[in-house]
């Protein structure tokens, strides 16, 4: 029997000779034990000479969707330098330069991690500072400028955050809400990226070992 209803991606079994299956359709298969629904859904089936055959069914919707958000979602930040996010509010402009210092920390950390593993000194040794910079600038003019544009992006996705919690501290410590965007610089901007980076360079240190200080 026939029926409209919605599918995961699936294959079933069947034991009786069958037609050909358009290219996509919703199906229900019952049969005296349980009943299967399907989606209208992309649909592919094989048979084998004793007609017994499997059909594959492939929720392509879902799969579109998915496609679609990570295209929109990259689409976002192309072309986008600091002035232009300026441009589209505080709080993606503070959100930036929050994912811009995870960023920044993050390309410290492993150009910390590279120096301390191929010299067996820590960046911080004399004389050994210059090769730190050295492989920091590479990461930075490579993988930094490769990443701006996701930056940007992350920037604009995660800006509905910063503006609650700007709210949130406006409303909480009922000041102005310039006192509040400076509250939210220093909590999150300046002692989160430090905490951040505290823990990333130590923990990787420690895993990598390779020397801090």
């Amino acid at each position: 029997s026939y029926s409209s209803s919605s599918c995961p991606s699936s294959s079933y079994e069947l034991g009786k000779r069958a037609q050909p299956l358009p290219s996509s359709l919703s199906l229900s298969f019952s049969s005296p034990e349980k009943r299967t629904s399907l989606v209208a859904c992309k649909s592919s089936a094989s048979f084998q000479p004793n007609g017994v055959g499997k059909v594959s069914f492939n929720n392509s919707k879902q799969q579109k969707s998915s496609s679609s958000f990570l295209k929109d979602f990259l689409a976002k930040g192309k072309g986008l330098d600091r002035k232009k996010l300026a441009s589209l509010g505080a709080s993606v402009l503070l959100s930036y330069g929050f994912v811009s210092n995870v960023n920044a920390c993050t390309l410290v950390t492993i150009a910390w991690i590279i120096c301390g593993r191929t010299t067996g000194l820590s960046p911080l040794a004399a004389g050994n500072w210059k090769a730190f910079l050295g492989i920091y600038g590479g990461l930075y003019l490579s993988f930094g400028n490769l990443l701006r544009p996701i930056r940007a992006s992350l920037a604009i996705f995660i800006s509905p955050v910063f503006e609650k919690f700007v709210n949130f501290l406006q409303a909480k410590l009922n000041v102005k809400r310039r006192t509040a965007f400076g509250v939210t610089v220093l909590l999150v901007n300046v002692l989160g990226s430090i905490t951040y980076f505290a823990l990333a360079i130590t923990g990787a240190c420690l895993v990598f070992r390779a020397p801090l200080i």
